[in-house]
């Protein structure tokens, strides 16, 4: 902040990113964790005090973030979006409409914290691109419905687990299959389709992302099942893995905007921004043109959401924010009162470096 430019829309650029970034890695950290070490300063020396900090109450997590995610939407306010991969106003404002949403459907915010997610999206969708096909959101890098990625480039890393989670690896019978139509990494997958969620996925036979969520190509054999949101480059019979991780896009924005107008007791308001994600995967108009009330609704946008946004890191966090972890996550029904569950635990070796962080809750 004391250093002095000949720009200073650049000093806002720079400024501005990075309260975005802290503010981005705060409200994580703090609907992941709750109560958490909030450190603002850095550190020069082993000897330094605070350098074993405490966990602080999640509170002071969130309002760390609340503060970082205002300046970095003052900040950027004239910064247009110059790279998915570098965040301007749009990203800004995601971020900050995501963060209010949760303040007021989760922590109990005031009616202002509604409204302040309002104007937010209201600013994104002043710019919204017109939607797209679905498949080429995730073939393409570039696409313009993308308002925020995290990049992955061929060589910019080569450990196994740079995003190969999201990759298949499957004992492939008929090798003719392999790449062709399966994709398949060199290295051990991570996550795979339970049958629950791949019935979910696949619920809707004229859901045109069905196949791009979950690919599924039958055998007389067996039956094949993969994530194929995410399947990289294949480059003279090897698969690079160099697709970015999508955090933001416009589709979000319009279904922010109708869980917004929903919690304000707009319904028509709420199923027109739902049915522009609804046409897109359904092909037809007004896909949901019944009379609904506000509980069904919230289904229909949390259904869509699951369904849209499907391993891109965001379920978890919608089944909190509409209150129906317990209800939609098989192993946890029944165990609403287990609410350590909504949080994770710290990881061992935090604990063993600095012996005053403990453990969550409940574990």
């Amino acid at each position: 902040p004391d250093i002095e430019f000949s720009k200073a829309s650049d000093k806002d650029k720079i400024l501005g990113s990075t309260h975005f970034m802290r503010g981005f890695i705060y409200y994580y950290i703090g609907r992941i964790w709750g109560d958490a070490p909030v450190l603002v300063t850095g550190f020069e020396a082993d000897g330094q005090e605070g350098l074993y900090p405490v966990r602080d109450p999640a509170e002071q997590v969130f309002d760390q973030a609340e503060l970082d995610i205002t300046q970095a939407v003052d900040l950027l306010s004239n910064v247009e979006n110059i790279s998915k991969y570098y965040p301007g106003k749009n990203a800004a404002n995601m971020l900050k409409a995501d963060f209010y949403l949760w303040k007021a459907k989760v922590r109990g915010g005031p009616n202002a914290a509604l409204n302040e997610a309002e104007v937010a999206i209201n600013t994104v969708l002043e710019s919204a691109t017109e939607l797209g096909d679905y498949e080429n959101v995730f073939r393409n890098d570039n696409n313009s419905e993308i308002i925020f990625s995290l990049p992955f480039i061929d060589g910019e890393n080569t450990s196994a687990i740079v995003n190969e989670f999201l990759y298949t690896q499957i004992d492939i019978l008929d090798e003719s299959l392999i790449n062709n139509p399966i994709p398949v990494n060199s290295t051990p997958h991570w996550v795979s389709a339970s049958e629950e969620h791949t019935a979910f996925i696949w619920s809707v036979e004229e859901d045109t992302r069905s196949y791009i969520n979950v690919g599924i190509y039958d055998t007389p054999e067996k039956q094949y099942v993969w994530i194929n949101k995410y399947v990289g480059t294949l480059n003279s019979g090897t698969r690079i893995n160099d697709s970015d991780l999508r955090i933001y896009r416009f589709a979000e924005a319009y279904l922010f905007k109708a869980e917004i107008e929903n919690e304000k007791s707009n319904q028509i308001q709420a199923l027109a921004n739902l049915n522009i994600i609804a046409k897109r995967a359904y092909g037809i108009d007004n896909y949901y043109s019944g009379s609904y009330s506000k509980e069904e609704i919230d289904n229909l946008i949390l259904d869509e959401r699951l369904k849209e946004f499907a391993y891109e890191g965001k379920s978890w966090f919608d089944l909190i924010r509409f209150g129906q972890v317990f209800d939609r996550v098989g192993s946890l029904e029944g165990r609403s009162e287990e609410q350590n569950i909504l949080l994770w635990p710290v990881n061992d070796a935090s604990i063993n470096t600095n012996d005053k962080i403990v453990q969550t809750p409940g574990y």
